[in-house]
């Protein structure tokens, strides 16, 4: 998971859609318990709960941005480093990407 997605503050689309692979295999999530993803901008992490989509066995996880990501005011402009975070059945945990950050870039609305 080496990506980089953008939005505009206020917009609930696109979903933000990742394929996780370890290192270059798609990570089965047939038994994932949670997906979480967890972004941070200076010393605040936020925490977002993700979903698998489609077939587990494709490693495909989303998040989708709701109005209270954006009325609460704890998304802010900015470039923030996001993981996804897999829980399994068995309490295992795996942390995408292991090496690096994948990055979560928010941009002003004109309308704002």
């Amino acid at each position: 998971m080496s990506m980089k997605f953008t939005i505009k503050r206020g917009d609930t689309l696109p979903v933000l859609s990742v394929t996780l692979n370890s290192p270059d295999t798609a990570v089965d999530l047939t038994t994932a318990g949670s997906v979480k993803f967890l972004f941070r901008l200076g010393t605040t992490t936020l925490e977002r709960t993700g979903v698998v989509v489609g077939a587990p066995t494709l490693g495909v996880v989303a998040y989708t941005f709701v109005d209270a990501d954006w009325d609460a005011g704890e998304f802010e402009d900015g470039i923030y480093r996001m993981e996804v975070q897999i829980t399994f059945a068995d309490l295992t945990i795996l942390t995408i990407p292991t090496l690096g950050y994948a990055k979560l870039v928010v941009l002003p609305d004109l309308g704002d």
